[in-house]
């Protein structure tokens, strides 16, 4: 009978050998990702050159769609074409597991910004799976699966909805939403309009990620958000700073684009109820009274204007110059007391 382990072979020289094996599998990965932002042709070699004669793909992920080298260079291959600025990427957690002598399993969670002729374009964080194999001294992928992240092993700390419905006590909501957007569905090809929301929406994206705000959702034209799940005392400056660079950004691309985009947003800081719905396609919501108080403070607001409710203003007070607007009567009936931050 044998064993998996050469006679004679300590096991502290085989521990040696398995955790050299997995960093060298580590390394191949990160030369993979690499080649694969950079784009060009050379790039693309050398990516192609890190995957085993019978690469593939398994599960559902984008990659598998194009299992195998040939379908892997075509899709290399169109990406430099389109995006010719290349990408960059960020690797917020790799773990790597040697399952044999000669093979090993990666799970890494990752991060994507895109640099694309209009504007860059940020990917929420997937789950890439490989699995390497010592192929003549060189570790090469015969397997890559990307996903999203399981969200059942997160801290609902780091993805809201995580676990099950909880109250959060104190949280910012924005909302944005474009006025004049059903002149412009009646002015502008179907196709043309989706592209154009779906590259600024891609934008306030990367506006949230960078202010510690979560998106929530996106109703037709309108951007919802929300900061505060983590317990900290700046969610409010955090969701008004936010409001102020899509304001910066909706300028700056207006002054050389022939489309006008002109948002109204709004910001209301309170309790909420937040969870995970539906028994098919899950997502996570808010539900409550400020949720409702976010979106009157929204709709009752200007064109190109930030308006937040007195609360809000309460926790913003100092930092940013702000105008008292008086108490506004919303649509049930209440009167709040509002502020345009200049």
């Amino acid at each position: 009978m044998t064993s998996g382990r050469a006679r004679g072979v300590s096991l502290d020289t085989n521990k040696n050998f398995m955790n050299s094996l997995e960093k060298k599998a580590k390394e191949t990965f990160i030369r993979f990702w690499d080649a694969i932002v950079i784009s060009d042709a050379k790039s693309i070699k050398e990516a192609l050159a890190l995957l085993h004669d019978d690469f593939g793909g398994y599960g559902t992920g984008l990659l598998e769609k194009f299992a195998g080298r040939k379908y892997m260079a075509w899709f290399l291959d169109e990406q430099a074409k389109q995006m010719p600025g290349g990408a960059s990427y960020k690797i917020h957690e790799i773990k790597c597991n040697a399952v044999e002598e000669t093979v090993v399993e990666i799970f890494a969670d990752m991060s994507f910004e895109f640099y694309t002729p209009r504007g860059s374009v940020f990917m929420d964080t997937i789950r890439a799976t490989a699995v390497l194999i010592d192929s003549n001294g060189d570790m090469v992928f015969t397997h890559l699966h990307t996903s999203v992240p399981d969200r059942s092993a997160v801290d609902d700390a780091i993805i809201p909805g995580a676990t099950e419905p909880r109250i959060y006590e104190d949280v910012s909501i924005l909302f944005t939403d474009f006025t004049g957007f059903t002149t412009l569905t009646s002015t502008i090809p179907p196709r043309k309009l989706l592209s154009e929301l779906n590259e600024i929406f891609a934008h306030f994206d990367k506006i949230m990620l960078n202010n510690n705000l979560t998106k929530i959702k996106t109703i037709g034209d309108a951007y919802m958000a929300a900061a505060g799940f983590k317990k900290s005392s700046d969610h409010a400056i955090g969701a008004v700073t936010a409001a102020k660079q899509i304001l910066e950004y909706l300028a700056k691309r207006n002054s050389s684009s022939a489309i006008k985009w002109n948002t109204r947003i709004g910001i209301h800081s309170g309790q909420v109820i937040g969870g995970v719905i539906g028994s098919r396609d899950f997502y996570f919501d808010l539900y409550g009274d400020s949720v409702n108080l976010a979106s009157a403070v929204e709709q009752a607001g200007a064109p190109d204007k930030i308006n937040i409710s007195a609360y809000t203003y309460g926790l913003v007070q100092g930092k940013f110059d702000c105008e008292h607007r008086g108490k506004i009567e919303i649509k049930d009936g209440r009167m709040i007391d509002m502020y345009f931050v200049n």
